[in-house]
C-alpha cells in the first residue's frame, strides 16, 4: 500500500486498505492514521470513516470515536452495523440505556442478523438478563449457526441451571 499511496497520495482508497491491513496486524495507532488520511481525502467513504470510529476507541480516544459515530449517524441513520458499533463503545462506556436502544433499533433495520442477536445476546448477559440473552443466542442460530453463538447459548443454558439442555450446544 506505501507504493500505491506514493503515486497517488491524494487518493483514499490505499489510506483505507492500508488502514485494514495495520488492523490485521494488531496495529491500530497507525490504522487510525491511516483512516483518518482517507477520510481527509475523501470524507464521502463511509467505510473508512467507520473504521475510524471504530479505531479510535480500539485505541483508547473514545470521545473522538462517539464523535466520529455521531456524525456518521446523522449522515446514514438506518445503517444497522453503525448502531451495531455505537452501541459497543456506549456499552463500553458503561452507558448501558444508550446502547441498548441502539442495538434494539439496529435489529429492527436487520431482524434476520444473526452476527447482531447473538451481540446483543451477549451485551444482555453481560448485564446479568440471561432469560432474554438466550432468546437472543437462539435466534441467532435460527439464522446462521454459528460455533460462538452455541457456545453462547449453551453458557447462557448453564447459567440458567439447564446442564443437560446445553450440552446440545458444546
Amino acid at each position: 500500500y506505501r507504493e500505491a499511496i506514493a503515486i497517488r497520495p491524494d487518493l483514499d482508497r490505499p489510506y483505507y486498505n492500508m488502514g485494514c491491513a495495520l488492523v490485521m496486524q494488531g496495529i491500530h495507532k497507525e490504522a487510525v492514521e491511516a483512516f483518518e488520511k482517507a477520510v481527509e481525502r475523501n470524507p464521502r467513504n463511509q467505510d473508512a470513516a467507520m473504521r475510524l470510529a471504530m479505531e479510535l476507541c480500539q485505541v483508547g480516544r473514545f470521545a473522538e470515536s462517539e464523535k466520529q459515530f455521531q456524525s456518521l449517524l446523522k449522515a446514514s441513520p438506518s445503517n444497522a452495523d453503525l448502531k451495531f458499533n455505537y452501541g459497543s463503545l456506549l456499552a463500553l462506556l458503561g452507558r448501558t440505556i444508550e446502547a441498548e436502544e441502539l442495538f434494539r433499533r439496529a435489529l429492527e433495520l436487520k431482524p434476520e442478523d444473526a452476527e447482531g442477536h447473538d451481540k446483543f445476546g451477549l451485551f444482555l448477559a453481560q448485564l446479568g438478563r440471561t432469560e432474554e440473552a438466550k432468546g437472543h443466542f437462539q435466534q441467532s442460530i435460527s439464522f446462521s449457526p454459528s460455533p460462538d453463538a452455541h457456545c453462547h447459548l449453551a453458557l447462557a443454558m448453564l447459567v440458567l441451571n439447564q446442564p443437560a439442555a446445553s450440552l446440545e450446544h458444546y
